[in-house]
């Protein structure tokens, strides 16, 4: 599901959330989910690694950081869960918080066990500011292949970027062939103009589409009919075929959506009475 709100005025005055509305909708799964992954970043830094695939080689040039962001830049000053975080020059000392011009940089995930899943649904927080992606483009690839970029302008109008103001829940259906595991990927790939905050990345899960019984591997069937038959242990989670009963990874907010969704509503409608003074 891919929504955003908009509040409007009789004068022409409009708040929407987030900040880009159509270009950058908020969006959530619905439907049966097992977990495969999930990371958090605050144990260590996942494994993860990075590199700079083009542009000169000048101090920071692959500035992908593990850490905790100060507010630079237009990222946030906190991650989403606990302490540490993913993103593109975190700021600080002779950092400004911004990526570099001319510069295509990744970071990518280890290779993640698929326990046989096909249909998988990527699901992680993000904090973007990107320029228009007809200059700088903000991606996320799955395997190598981009299965996600930022917003781009049909002509050289330049002026529709990506700017986050929150922590945003966002997840990508993705296809695998069977028996495949997955590598995870951010990049960001810039010009020689403008530059913004880049990526801040938290709580990275992958998770099965659907009803869905992992390999043996792990060692679910014994025999008698109980719960390990079932399921399967995985960090502090236990999966029970295709339901995930508990997940790892520490939540930032309230699971309470509707809740959610009036204080938000609320907010928009503050909003536009400021705008309206």
């Amino acid at each position: 599901v891919q929504y955003y709100f908009a509040a409007e005025t009789g004068e022409a005055r409009t708040a929407q959330a987030p900040r880009g509305g159509r270009i950058n909708p908020f969006t959530f799964f619905v439907g049966t989910l097992t977990e495969l992954y999930c990371e958090d970043f605050e144990s260590n830094d996942g494994g993860y690694t990075h590199e700079l695939l083009a542009g000169g080689l000048e101090e920071g040039a692959d500035d992908w950081q593990w850490g905790t962001p100060i507010g630079m830049g237009g990222d946030p000053d906190f991650a989403y869960s606990g302490n540490y975080l993913w993103g593109n020059d975190l700021g600080g000392g002779r950092y400004n918080g911004e990526y570099q011009n001319g510069k295509h940089n990744r970071l990518e995930s280890v290779e993640i066990d698929l326990q046989g899943a096909t249909e998988l649904l990527i699901q992680y927080r993000r904090w973007l500011n990107v320029e228009d992606g007809y200059y700088d483009q903000a991606n996320v690839l799955a395997n190598g292949s981009i299965v996600w970029s930022n917003h781009a302008t049909r002509q050289s109008i330049g002026d529709e970027h990506h700017k986050d103001d929150q922590w945003i829940e966002h997840v990508i259906p993705v296809s695998v062939e069977s028996g495949e595991a997955l590598r995870l990927g951010w990049e960001i790939i810039s010009d020689q103009g403008l530059t913004m905050g880049g990526w801040n990345i938290d709580d990275v899960c992958v998770y099965a589409v659907g009803p869905f019984t992992p390999s043996d591997e792990d060692g679910l069937d014994d025999g008698d009919g109980s719960e390990q038959d079932r399921g399967y242990q995985r960090g502090n989670a236990w999966i029970v075929e295709g339901e995930k009963v508990g997940c790892s990874c520490a939540q930032g907010g309230s699971t309470n959506r509707a809740g959610w969704f009036g204080l938000l509503v609320a907010g928009l409608l503050a909003a536009v009475r400021r705008r309206e003074g």
